[in-house]
């Protein structure tokens, strides 16, 4: 129950730069606890140029209880990865292929356990 409950917290949406410069939009969402303790946290950084090409960056940390987690923008499912030692980064790129949702500095991004579809973290 201690573990479900350090897991289960929001984020916070606070986005350090949000700005157009040459045609590009970059930005950051920062992820953290409410309470501000050293549990789960982590963060997203989208980046779309003028040419069309986006990215987008998810890094999580100090996840425990789970092995797997589902990444969601909006809803959508937009990657997967296994946890090394309760930490994982997915980075999805249209230049190798990759969907990349558009996103503005309010878009809703979830992390699951892909496991138990359990709710992580949110921006919400």
């Amino acid at each position: 129950v201690t573990a479900m409950v350090a897991c289960m917290f929001m984020l916070t949406l606070a986005h350090n730069a949000a700005y157009a410069q040459d045609g590009r939009i970059r930005f950051k969402i920062k992820l953290h606890t409410p309470a501000k303790i050293d549990a789960p946290k982590g963060k997203a950084k989208y980046d779309e140029r003028a040419n069309g090409r986006k990215k987008l960056n998810v890094e999580v940390e100090h996840i425990v209880g789970t092995t797997n987690i589902d990444v969601k923008v909006e809803g959508a499912l937009v990657g997967s990865a296994a946890l090394t030692l309760g930490t994982v980064e997915i980075e999805l790129d249209t230049k190798k292929g990759d969907t990349v949702p558009t996103m503005t500095p309010t878009s809703l991004v979830e992390v699951f356990d892909a496991d138990t579809d359990i709710l992580i973290l949110t921006s919400a």
